[in-house]
Formats: C-alpha cells, structure tokens, sequence
C-alpha cells in the first residue's frame, strides 16, 4: 500500500529532434486527470481521442524550447500531429498509475 503523498512540482525534460524540448509536469492531480476525461465514452472514436491528447497536454507541459511561440493553450492545439502524439504517448506513460502500482 503507497504512503500518503502530493503531487511534486517537478519537471521532466522531453527531449525532440534538432536540440528542441518540451517540459512537462511530473505528476497530475486525480482531479486534473479527471477532468481531461469527462465526457470520454468511446474508445473507438478518434476525434473524441485526440480531444483527450489535447486536454492532457495543455495541463502538463508548462515549457517548450520555441521562443517565438508561448507555451499557452492555444499554441499546444497548433503543434503538429506527430509531435502531439509522441508528448501525448510520452505523458500517458510516466502518468500510468497501473503500470506503476504494479512495480512496487
């Protein structure tokens, strides 16, 4: 059984190609995590997917190595779908509670 703890503040670094990054948040509140789900019904549908990928990255990267575009929400909805899916993919993984209760 884990031990009472809180979500850190920490950041983890997503390196991309040509020396550009992206940083995103270490760990997710239940309550943000729930809230990027609401409404999910259907595995199956994929635009209702790529909302989810979206949602979860407008709560967890908080910087990215492009100064001429802000890491704000609506610069998150214009990245390319390829760099969307690999930060999305990447952020489900290090946020996967089953995979990590199952280890300990």
């Amino acid at each position: 059984m884990p031990k009472l703890s809180f979500i850190s503040d920490e950041l983890i670094r997503i390196e991309l190609d040509e020396g550009t990054w992206v940083d995103i948040r270490r760990e997710m509140s239940y309550e943000e995590y729930a809230s990027i789900l609401e409404g999910y019904k259907d595995d199956s549908d994929k635009s209702e997917k790529a909302k989810i990928g979206i949602r979860l990255l407008e709560k967890a990267v908080v910087a990215w190595s492009d100064p001429e575009h802000a890491c704000v929400p609506e610069n998150i909805g214009k990245l390319s779908i390829p760099v969307i899916n690999i930060l999305a993919s990447k952020i489900m993984e290090l946020y996967n509670t089953e995979k990590k209760s199952s280890q300990s």
